[in-house]
C-alpha cells in the first residue's frame, strides 16, 4: 500500500507540472510559442492517461476549455483521428486499436524530430492523416480477402505506409532508396515505444518461454485472424498478454495485437523474425 501511495503522489506531481507547463505555454501561444513544444506536452500528457485518473479530472477540464481559442495543438495531436475519411465498406465493421493509432501518431513525431529529414521543409499535417487512411485501407483489403466483416489493422500493414509517406517528407540523402529505409527505421522506433508503454514486461517472460521450445508464430498481412486463434490457443503464455491488450471478443482484434507483442518482442531482442513467402516467422532466439 505504501508503494502504491508513493506511485499517485509522484503522478500527482508529474500530472501538476505538465498541466502547470501546458497553462503557462497557452498564456503566450499566439505570441510564437513552438508548437511542436505543446504538441510534445500533450503527447505526454495522454501516456500519463493510461496510468492515472487523476487526468481526467484535471487536464479533460483545461482541454475543453482553454484550448478552444486554438485548434492547431488539438489538430496535431488528433490529426487522423480528426481529418482522416477512411475506407467506408458496407457489411465491413472498420476498428482501429488505440495503439495502432498511436503507433502512427508516433511516426509523424519521430519524423519531426529525425536528423534524416529536412527540417527546413518540415513534415506535413497530412502525414500523419494519410498513412492512418492507408492503414485502415489495408486492413479492408485483406477482411474482403479473407471474407472478415471486420477490419483491424495490424503491424504487418505498415508496410502500406511507404507509399503514403512519400511525397510528405522530404531527406537530406540523395540515395533512391533512402526514404523506404527511413520510414522502416521510424515505424520501428515508433513500434518499439508504443509497446513497451502499452505492454507490461512482467507478463512476456512466459511468451518468450514458450518459444524456447522450438515453437514458432507465422504472421502476415494476408492470413486469416483465425490462424492468430489457432497459435494463441497453443501458446497460453503468448495468450495472455494479447488478451490483455485486445479483449478476448474479437478474433481481428486478438490478431492485431498478437502481432504487437511478438514485434515488440522482437525489437526489444527477445525474439528471432525471419522473413516467409507469406509475411514472417517469430521463434526463439539462438545462443
Amino acid at each position: 500500500a505504501a508503494i502504491v501511495e508513493r506511485q499517485r503522489a509522484f503522478m500527482r506531481e508529474k500530472l501538476g507540472t505538465e498541466i502547470g507547463n501546458l497553462q503557462a505555454y497557452d498564456t503566450g501561444y499566439n505570441d510564437g510559442i513552438n508548437g511542436h513544444e505543446l504538441y510534445d506536452i500533450l503527447t505526454r500528457l495522454h501516456s500519463m492517461e493510461r496510468r492515472s485518473a487523476l487526468f481526467f479530472s484535471s487536464f479533460f477540464t483545461y482541454w475543453h476549455g482553454v484550448l478552444d481559442h486554438d485548434n492547431v495543438p488539438r489538430r496535431r495531436y488528433q490529426e487522423f483521428a480528426q481529418e482522416a475519411v477512411p475506407a467506408q465498406l458496407e457489411g465491413l465493421q472498420i476498428e482501429v486499436p488505440g495503439y495502432m493509432a498511436e503507433i502512427v501518431a508516433t511516426i509523424s513525431q519521430l519524423a519531426r524530430q529525425s536528423p534524416q529529414v529536412n527540417q527546413r521543409s518540415g513534415v506535413s499535417v497530412r502525414l500523419g492523416v494519410a498513412n492512418y487512411e492507408t492503414l485502415v485501407a489495408a486492413a479492408a483489403r485483406r477482411s474482403l480477402r479473407t471474407g472478415e466483416g471486420e477490419a483491424v489493422p495490424r503491424i504487418s500493414d505498415l508496410t502500406a505506409l511507404v507509399s503514403s509517406t512519400s511525397g510528405k517528407v522530404e531527406l537530406d540523402s540523395l540515395e533512391d532508396d533512402a526514404e523506404g529505409e527511413v520510414v522502416a527505421r521510424l515505424t520501428r522506433q515508433a513500434v518499439l515505444a508504443v509497446f513497451r508503454d502499452r505492454v507490461d514486461p512482467a507478463d512476456l517472460g512466459r511468451a518468450v518461454a514458450e518459444l524456447d521450445d522450438g515453437s514458432a508464430v507465422e504472421v502476415g498481412d494476408d492470413l486469416p485472424s483465425l490462424s492468430y486463434v489457432e497459435s494463441l490457443d497453443r501458446l497460453p503464455g503468448l495468450r495472455a498478454p494479447t488478451v490483455k491488450l485486445a479483449g478476448p471478443e474479437s478474433a481481428a482484434a486478438l490478431a492485431a495485437a498478437a502481432e504487437l507483442v511478438l514485434e515488440g518482442l522482437h525489437l526489444a531482442k527477445r525474439l528471432n523474425k525471419h522473413a516467409t513467402a507469406h509475411g514472417a516467422r517469430y521463434q526463439a532466439r539462438r545462443s
